[in-house]
C-alpha cells in the first residue's frame, strides 16, 4: 500500500468514525460512545477534510499561496469608524487591515504608517540614554493631533504615542502615499 492509498483508507476511517460507524464492522456505535460527542463529531469531520484537501493534492500538503500585497479602496477606507479616544497607531493599522478583509493579502505593517509620519515631518525618531529609538511627534504632528501619553504599565512607566480623530483622518487621506512609500 502506498502513502496515497494509506491517507484514502485513513480518510475513510475518520469519516465513518466522524459519522457514528465503527470503521471494521460498519455498525453504529453505542449511544454513550465518545464519538457521539458533538466536538469530537466536528474535530473528526474537519480532519477528512484536510485529508481529503491532501489527498486531491496528490498525498502532499497544498502549498499556500503567496499573499498579495496589501491594498485598500477609498470606499473600503470611508466605512472607518472613528471611535471617541485617540488610539496608538497599532490600533488604527487593525482597524484598517479589518476594513480591507483580504485573507490572501499582506496586513497594512504600522511601520509603514510611522516611516511616512517621519518623512511627513509629523514624527521624529528619539534615541533614549540605552540606545533604544522610539517617535516622538514634532510640533506639526502635535498640530495634527498626534501626541505622547505616560502612562502606568505592570513593568513600569512607558510612553505611548496616540492619534486623534484629525490624526487619524490625516493617515486615512495619505493612505495612497503610504502605500506607494512601500514599493
Amino acid at each position: 500500500m502506498n502513502e496515497l492509498d494509506k491517507l484514502t483508507a485513513a480518510r475513510e476511517y475518520i469519516g465513518m468514525l466522524a459519522r457514528g460507524r465503527d470503521p471494521i464492522t460498519g455498525a453504529d456505535v453505542s449511544d454513550d460512545s465518545v464519538l457521539n460527542n458533538i466536538h469530537i463529531c466536528r474535530c473528526l469531520l474537519y480532519v477528512e477534510e484536510v485529508l481529503g484537501r491532501v489527498a486531491d493534492a496528490g498525498g502532499a500538503a497544498p502549498k499556500k499561496g503567496k499573499k498579495a500585497p496589501f491594498h485598500i479602496t477609498r470606499e473600503q477606507l470611508d466605512r472607518y469608524e472613528f471611535p471617541p479616544e485617540p488610539l496608538p497607531v497599532t490600533k488604527i493599522t487593525q482597524r484598517i487591515d479589518a476594513l480591507a478583509a483580504g485573507d490572501n493579502m499582506k496586513k497594512l505593517c504600522y511601520r509603514d504608517i510611522t516611516t511616512f509620519l517621519v518623512d511627513a515631518g509629523a514624527l521624529r525618531t528619539v534615541t533614549d540614554a540605552g540606545g533604544k529609538q522610539s517617535k516622538r511627534p514634532t510640533p506639526f504632528g502635535e498640530s495634527l493631533g498626534i501626541r505622547l501619553e505616560h502612562r502606568q504599565g505592570q513593568n513600569g512607566p512607558y510612553d505611548v504615542v496616540l492619534y486623534d480623530r484629525e490624526a487619524q483622518k490625516f493617515i486615512l487621506d495619505n493612505m495612497e502615499s503610504i502605500l506607494a512609500g512601500r514599493e
